[in-house]
C-alpha cells in the first residue's frame, strides 16, 4: 500500500510572470526545436487542464475521504493557475508567429466535446493518463535544471513552477479515479492509446510550430536538439521506465519518490506560496 500524496495539503499559487521581454521564436536554449516541442505542449496547456479539473470535479460528490476531497480542491485550483499561466505564455508565443491562439481553441473544442459525450470514467481515465504524462516529463526537467535555465528567467520559472505542482498533485486524480470508477482494464487501455495519441499529436504540432517560426534547416540545431533530450544523460534518460511503471497492477504515483526534486524545484522557480487551499 502506496501512502497517497492526497494526505498532504497542496498549496495553491497564483505567480504572475512577464514575458515580454523573451518574446522571440527561439525562446529555448534559441534552439527553434527546443522551443517548438514545449510550444507544442503549452497550447495544449489551457483546454487540458480545464478538461482536467471537469473530469475529476465530476467524480468529487462520490469522494468519501476528507484528505482527498481537501486534495481536490488543491488540484483544481493548482491546475486553474497553470490554465491561466500558459494562456499568457501562448500569447507571447502568438507574438512570435506561433498560432497558438487556433492551435488553444482547437484543443479546448475537442476536450469541450469529450467532456459532453464520452462517458465520465473514460474521461477520468484520459486524464489519470495524461497526468502521469505531465508528472513524468516534470520529473525529468526538474532533474536537470541546467536545461530548463537555457531559457529566459520568466520562462525558466514558468516551467520550473508548473513542474514542481504537477508533482505536488499526481496522485489526486489516480487516486479519485481508485475510490470511485477502480476499473484496471479501462485504466490500461486508455493509456495504450493516450501514449501513442500523445507522442503523434505532439510530433505533429511541433513539426508544423516549426515550419511557421523557421529554423526547420538548421540542422546543427536539431543535432543539439536530440542530445539536450535523447543523448547520454539527456532530459528524457529515465522516462521510459517511469512510462512502463504505469502498467503494473500495483502500481501508485506515490512509489517514485520526489522529495528532493520537490525542494530543489521549489527553492529555485516557486514564489511565495499561500496557504493550502482550503474550504
Amino acid at each position: 500500500m502506496h501512502s497517497s500524496m492526497a494526505t498532504s495539503a497542496i498549496p495553491v499559487r497564483k505567480p504572475e510572470f512577464d514575458f515580454s521581454r523573451e518574446a522571440r521564436a527561439a525562446w529555448f536554449d534559441d534552439n527553434p526545436y527546443l522551443s517548438a516541442l514545449l510550444a507544442s505542449m503549452s497550447v495544449s496547456f489551457p483546454g487540458g487542464e480545464r478538461f482536467f479539473i471537469r473530469s475529476v470535479l465530476k467524480y468529487a460528490p462520490e469522494v468519501t475521504d476528507p484528505a482527498l476531497r481537501e486534495a481536490i480542491r488543491g488540484f483544481a485550483g493548482q491546475e486553474a493557475s497553470h490554465t491561466k499561466a500558459h494562456a499568457a505564455f501562448n500569447r507571447m508565443l502568438e507574438q512570435v508567429g506561433v498560432p497558438a491562439k487556433a492551435m488553444e481553441d482547437f484543443v479546448e473544442g475537442r476536450l469541450t466535446t469529450l467532456t459532453e459525450t464520452e462517458p465520465p470514467a473514460l474521461n477520468l481515465a484520459r486524464t489519470v493518463a495524461l497526468e502521469h504524462f505531465t508528472a513524468i516529463l516534470a520529473m525529468a526537467f526538474l532533474e536537470h535544471p541546467e536545461v530548463l535555465d537555457r531559457m529566459g528567467p520568466e520562462a525558466a520559472q514558468l516551467w520550473g513552477w508548473h513542474a514542481v505542482e504537477e508533482l505536488e498533485h499526481r496522485s489526486v486524480a489516480f487516486d479519485v479515479y481508485r475510490a470511485t470508477v477502480d476499473d484496471e482494464g479501462l485504466r490500461l487501455r486508455v493509456m495504450a492509446v493516450a501514449t501513442v495519441l500523445f507522442v503523434a499529436v505532439n510530433a505533429v504540432r511541433t513539426a508544423y510550430i516549426l515550419h511557421r517560426i523557421g529554423g526547420a534547416a538548421d540542422l546543427r540545431a536539431a543535432a543539439r536538439a536530440v542530445r539536450t533530450l535523447a543523448g547520454r544523460g539527456g532530459v528524457l534518460e529515465g522516462l521510459l521506465p517511469r512510462l512502463a511503471a504505469f502498467y503494473r497492477r500495483d502500481f501508485h504515483p506515490d512509489e517514485h519518490d520526489v522529495a528532493d526534486l520537490l525542494a530543489l524545484g521549489r527553492a529555485r522557480y516557486v514564489q511565495p506560496a499561500a496557504a493550502p487551499s482550503a474550504r
